[in-house]
Formats: structure tokens, C-alpha cells, sequence
């Protein structure tokens, strides 16, 4: 297993499971990605591309960091999740890669995701990789395969790469870059379980 993976450990669930865990109280989780206004109290504010939104946090909530790693880290038997957009050809272009613990990831998955137009977020362990270059363009191939399918993703050398490491409360500092998964509650106020926080400056890519 590539060393940055065992970091992952169980908080690498922090994001699945909070939206795993709005999904069986039947409300959708909502994506809220941006910068890390303020935290009081148990409310945090983030700052999106075009709103502000205040969301009450579980106590204790779920931080896991999310760190800058490379695509020599992954290879066959790696467990990995992928933002992608179609291709013409029938394949997938990859806009990031993230990776996990094989013990402890999120769960096979293979649905839309709402970060370009078309993307899919397919959750699933690499069957083949290869080297390639498409459209002038130097990256890897891979064959990704779970219960229900496979699927052929390109990922281009500029794609970013990220793991994940164990955080707390600590890292909710202002200016940071977060991502979490929000259900509405019955009084119209978002509550969220879990919370992803870019290391050393990072913008999460999913």
C-alpha cells in the first residue's frame, strides 16, 4: 500500500459518511465548498463562489485534512475516488484523484457529481494503469472496476492528486479551504456531520 495511503486511516470516511449519514434520514446532503469564514460556537460560515452559508456542525464533528500528494502514490489494488467528464471516444478525462485506505474507504459508487458539466464521481479500485498520451498530452490510463462495472478514466500529468490525514476542531480556522456535505433541517438551518479542510493553503479539487 503507497505510505501516504495509510494515513487515511478511518477519518478517511469523514465526507462519505456524513453524506451516508444525512441520505438515511432521507434528505439529500448538499455539497458547500469554499473558504472558512468563522467558526462560533458550533456554527461554521464558508464563503462560496456566489453565496455565504451558515452551517450548524455536529458536536463532536468529523475533520479530516486533505493533502497534496502524486500519482506515483496509486497503482493497481488502489482504492480511489474521481471527479471525470466524458470523452468522446467513450472514455473519462479526470479532473482530480483522491485515495484511500483499501480498509477504510468510502464505498463503491459510480453517480453524477456537480463540480463541470456532465462529471461523474466514480468511487472504485484500479484494475489496469498504464502510461499513455492523448491529444498530445502525457498521463496514465486507468481501468477502474467495482461490483456493477468498469470504467476507462484518463488522467492527465496536470491532474491534482490528494489523500487525506487525521485533523480536529483546530483546523477550522479562517481562510481555510473546506468542503462539507449539508442536510436542510425541518427549521430551514444546514447541519453537517463532517468536514474536509485543504493542508498548507490547499484548494480541494472534488
Amino acid at each position: 500500500m503507497p505510505p501516504l495511503a495509510r494515513l487515511s486511516l478511518t477519518l478517511a470516511l469523514t465526507g462519505a459518511l456524513g453524506a451516508a449519514a444525512f441520505a438515511q434520514q432521507g434528505a439529500p446532503p448538499t455539497a458547500i465548498r469554499g473558504t472558512l469564514v468563522s467558526l462560533v460556537g458550533n456554527t461554521v460560515t464558508i464563503k462560496g463562489p456566489t453565496s455565504t452559508s451558515a452551517i450548524v456542525l455536529a458536536d463532536p464533528v468529523r475533520v479530516q485534512w486533505v493533502v497534496k500528494s502524486d500519482i506515483s502514490q496509486i497503482g493497481p489494488g488502489t482504492f480511489i475516488g474521481t471527479a471525470a467528464v466524458p470523452q468522446a471516444d467513450g472514455t473519462y478525462r479526470a479532473l482530480e484523484i483522491q485515495f484511500f485506505n483499501q480498509q477504510n474507504h468510502p464505498g463503491e459508487t459510480d453517480r453524477p457529481w456537480d463540480v463541470a458539466p456532465k462529471s461523474t464521481m466514480t468511487n472504485a479500485t484500479i484494475d489496469q494503469m498504464s502510461s499513455v498520451t492523448v491529444d498530445k498530452v502525457d498521463g496514465r490510463m486507468l481501468t477502474l472496476k467495482w461490483k456493477d462495472g468498469t470504467k476507462k478514466i484518463f488522467v492527465p500529468a496536470s491532474a491534482p492528486v490528494v489523500s487525506f490525514a487525521p485533523a480536529d476542531r483546530a483546523a477550522l480556522v479562517p481562510g481555510a479551504n473546506v468542503l462539507l456535505f449539508a442536510t436542510k433541517k425541518d427549521d430551514g438551518s444546514l447541519a453537517a456531520a463532517a468536514v474536509n479542510v485543504g493542508k498548507d493553503g490547499l484548494v480541494i479539487p472534488y
